[in-house]
C-alpha cells in the first residue's frame, strides 16, 4: 500500500490548499445536511437507518476536519514545511528580503 501512496505523491504533487477546499466541502455538506433536516424534516421513504448512516458518516468527517485543524496534524503540517524551508527544498524569506525582492522586480 506504501508504494502506491509514494506513486501517487509522484503523480500528484501535495497543494498547500488542498485541505482547507476538502474542509470546506465536508463542513458545508454537514450544516446543509442538518440545515435540511431542520427545516424539511426526515426525508420521505428514507430508511431511518439509512439517515443514520449518512448523519454518522457527516459527523465523523466533521470530526476528523477538526482534529486536522485543532490537533496535531495541523501542526505536523507546520512542521513540515518549516523542515523543507530548512533543508533548502523551499524558499523562505524574512519580510526585509521580501520587500526588496519586489522592489528589485518594479
Amino acid at each position: 500500500m506504501n508504494w502506491l501512496l509514494a506513486m501517487m505523491s509522484v503523480l500528484i504533487p501535495p497543494r498547500p490548499w488542498m485541505p482547507s477546499i476538502i474542509s470546506a466541502v465536508i463542513v458545508a455538506a454537514t450544516l446543509a445536511m442538518y440545515a435540511q433536516l431542520l427545516w424539511f424534516g426526515n426525508p420521505k421513504g428514507l430508511d431511518p437507518v439509512v439517515l443514520g448512516r449518512i448523519l454518522g458518516t457527516l459527523d465523523t468527517a466533521f470530526g476528523i476536519v477538526l482534529a486536522y485543524w485543532l490537533g496535531t496534524s495541523k501542526s505536523s503540517h507546520d512542521k513540515d514545511r518549516t523542515i523543507e524551508a530548512i533543508s533548502g527544498k523551499r524558499e523562505v524569506w524574512t519580510p526585509e528580503q521580501r520587500q526588496a525582492k519586489q522592489e528589485s522586480g518594479k
